[in-house]
């Protein structure tokens, strides 16, 4: 387990490096929610700068380079904005949204920089500094959910199979050839893929709970949960 806060508090963990920092967020009964930030997994968590008068901030993501994602809600604001930290010392910078798309969250970014987040439409940036694209890479009749950013930039994610409703098939998306990996008689969708080319998701089986998958070399397996033991 993570170092966390104070006990009551609860502490989520929403992205790791190779480097095995990891980021993610703090509610503590009667606050803001935070933006954290662990060195390691044995490290104290460090609570990142918000923008000013921010009610609710995230961090969702961290590349290898030490660059983090998230969003935040800033006083008097309905929708979320998109952040982007240089570092886990720097001060967030807003992303740049395109104008139909409001209420966005920054949810992965790239060893090469490129971040996703999402909205009212499904967004990526080429750099921080870039303003958003709006991605549509399924044919009509599709619905389309990003994930995750690998390392060399493909990103991982859902569709849904119109001729197999309500399937969802895990999907892995190069620019304009999105390929698919169907788990027959379940729902399945990628979180990310590892160093190695391993894909890993959720299986969401039919009146059953749902559990981690690994998707190696083409043969799928469960992950085993761990169970905390309560004193």
């Amino acid at each position: 387990l993570i170092k966390s806060f104070a006990a009551g508090d609860a502490t989520s963990a929403l992205g790791v490096n190779s480097s095995g920092q990891i980021v993610g967020t703090r509610t503590a009964p009667g606050a803001a929610p935070q933006a954290l930030f662990w060195a390691s997994a044995a490290s104290p968590p460090v609570v990142l700068s918000a923008p000013s008068q921010a009610t609710t901030c995230e961090a969702t993501a961290i590349n290898d380079s030490g660059e983090i994602v998230g969003w935040a809600y800033i006083s008097g604001g309905t929708t979320p904005v998109p952040l982007v930290w240089n570092s886990s010392t720097a001060q967030p910078t807003g992303l740049s949204v395109v104008g139909e798309s409001t209420g966005v969250s920054a949810l992965s970014i790239s060893n090469a920089g490129q971040i996703y987040g999402v909205g009212r439409d499904n967004l990526l940036w080429t750099s921080a500094t870039a303003t958003a694209q709006v991605i549509v890479l399924v044919p009509s009749g599709f619905f389309l959910q990003f994930e995750s950013f690998g390392n060399d930039g493909t990103i991982y994610g859902a569709t849904s199979n119109p001729t197999l409703p309500p399937l969802w098939d895990a999907r892995e998306y190069p620019p304009n050839s999105p390929t698919g990996v169907a788990l027959p008689g379940f729902d399945w969708y990628a979180v990310g893929a590892a160093n190695n080319g391993d894909i890993f998701g959720v299986q969401k089986a039919r009146m059953a709970l749902d559990s981690g998958l690994l998707l190696r070399g083409g043969v799928f397996s469960t992950l085993n949960a761990i169970i905390p033991s309560v004193n």
